[in-house]
């Protein structure tokens, strides 16, 4: 920050919803206080928190990410394939914003105008799935049998992520910049990126 020069329109901070910590399926959002456990989630509140109290801040937005899914971006396509089980609990709630949503959001935040700074926003699709409907149609997308799934070992960060079981709103960032996103949930997106997948093979 220091580094900046203080003439700069607008400073953008990618951050994450894992400053939310872990919850028991919850509603989260902006008002939410951050209470993040893992060490990730520390590091984006204390980077928040440093923007915050620096003179950049006056032009600073913080954008806390939900899981970035696209192509590319999606986990354990080949154990679907191959009908082996996947080391995470069906369980829990996934929060995902397609990466076009992600870009489209912040270039909007980049180019909004606001009566006062730093603005905060979460960013997701506000659609979160439990983790078993979404693997469920992943497989069904690439024509696998649905999923199974097993525990990873409780000290993996796979099985720390998993935890985190909360449910991120998007009201605020769709209100304020107007957004229309292309993929409003994970159905949208996933049909698109292994329509993409399928035609590769």
């Amino acid at each position: 920050l220091d580094a900046l020069p203080l003439d700069i329109s607008r400073f953008i901070y990618i951050s994450t919803t894992g400053v939310y910590g872990t919850a028991e399926g919850p509603w989260v959002d902006e008002e939410t206080e951050p209470a993040p456990a893992r060490d990730g989630g520390l590091a984006a509140l204390a980077a928040e928190n440093n923007l915050r109290s620096h003179e950049i801040s006056a032009r600073g937005i913080i954008l806390r990410l939900a899981g970035i899914y696209g192509p590319g971006r999606v986990p354990f396509l080949d154990l679907l394939r191959a009908g082996e089980a996947i080391p995470a609990p069906g369980s829990g709630y996934l929060n995902l914003i397609h990466v076009d949503d992600a870009a489209l959001i912040t270039t909007l935040a980049a180019d909004a105008n606001f009566s006062s700074l730093p603005q905060v926003f979460c960013v997701s699709d506000g659609q979160p799935v439990v983790r078993r409907e979404y693997y469920r149609e992943v497989a069904r997308l690439i024509g696998s049998k649905p999923p199974a799934f097993i525990d990873a070992p409780l000290d993996s960060p796979r099985a720390q992520r998993a935890a985190s079981n909360r449910r991120v709103k998007n009201d605020l960032v769709t209100r304020e910049l107007g957004v229309q996103l292309r993929f409003p949930s994970y159905r949208e997106g996933l049909a698109e990126i292994l329509a993409r997948f399928a035609a590769s093979e």
